[in-house]
């Protein structure tokens, strides 16, 4: 056998030995209905809001790397990771002359929404709350 069919059997095994590539899978969808509950997970001393559970409707863009939740009438974007976390932009609501900064931070896993929003407002005294949202798909 000649040195280059020598070469070219060793290059063809050398390259069966090699893990077999493929594309990376797509993460799974999020956007949907979440069914959130929504609970008081720490305050600064003396600060309070009412909570509520309410439903948070997920939409993703930008072939899933921005999510959009709208939760109670805000809608809050930011962006979606691989490993399906996100953080979003700070959003101010303002009611009643006091305005409200919010971040939502969290993640999905197995169709559900675990989340923490930080809201910070007032400044005598500033206040601090953040508040848990836990919250299942619906079925689509």
């Amino acid at each position: 056998m000649g040195s280059a069919h020598l070469a070219r059997r060793a290059l063809a095994i050398a390259l069966l030995a090699l893990p077999a590539c493929s594309a990376p899978e797509p993460a799974p969808s999020v956007a949907g209905t979440y069914a959130t509950a929504v609970s008081v997970a720490s305050a600064t001393e003396g600060c309070s809001l009412p909570v509520q559970d309410n439903p948070t409707v997920v939409q993703t863009t930008n072939h899933d790397s921005v999510v959009l939740l709208r939760h109670a009438g805000t809608t809050y974007g930011g962006a979606l990771h691989p490993d399906l976390t996100f953080t979003t932009r700070p959003t101010t609501v303002t009611v009643d002359s006091v305005s409200y900064a919010m971040v939502v931070s969290g993640r999905f896993a197995h169709d559900t929404l675990d989340a923490t929003v930080t809201l910070d407002y007032g400044t005598a005294p500033a206040c601090r709350l953040v508040v848990r949202w836990v919250g299942r798909r619906a079925p689509a």
